[in-house]
């Protein structure tokens, strides 16, 4: 989680200022739509309409990952090979339980 931590971090600084400073996200900001809060590991998760669901808190609040970014590819390349080369829609359900990748189904 510290590889993610530190990505989100490089990728996502402008918006952890914003929720750590409880500032308004910009308009301009491609997470405003996740409704994005910081855990208290410091990670960034997505928020939202999840809440009233019986689910694990991770199903819930799945991670941020930043689209196009190595460490992002190599999660999605493992969840691929672990499901035995499956389709995107697949695979994208199963990083879901996990994950948050904007636009990942580009």
């Amino acid at each position: 989680m510290k590889v993610v931590f530190l990505i989100q971090t490089i990728v996502y600084s402008k918006e952890l200022h914003d929720l750590k400073s409880k500032n308004a996200f910009a308009s301009s900001s491609k997470l405003k739509s996740l409704n994005p809060f910081v855990d208290d590991n410091g990670l960034l998760r997505v928020g939202g309409r999840l809440i009233t669901f019986e689910l694990e808190y991770g199903e819930k609040h799945p991670i941020i990952l930043p689209p196009n970014y190595f460490v992002t590819k190599l999660v999605v390349k493992y969840e691929h090979d672990k499901l035995l080369h499956s389709g995107p829609q697949a695979t994208l359900f199963s990083l879901r339980t996990r994950y948050w990748i904007p636009r990942g189904r580009t």
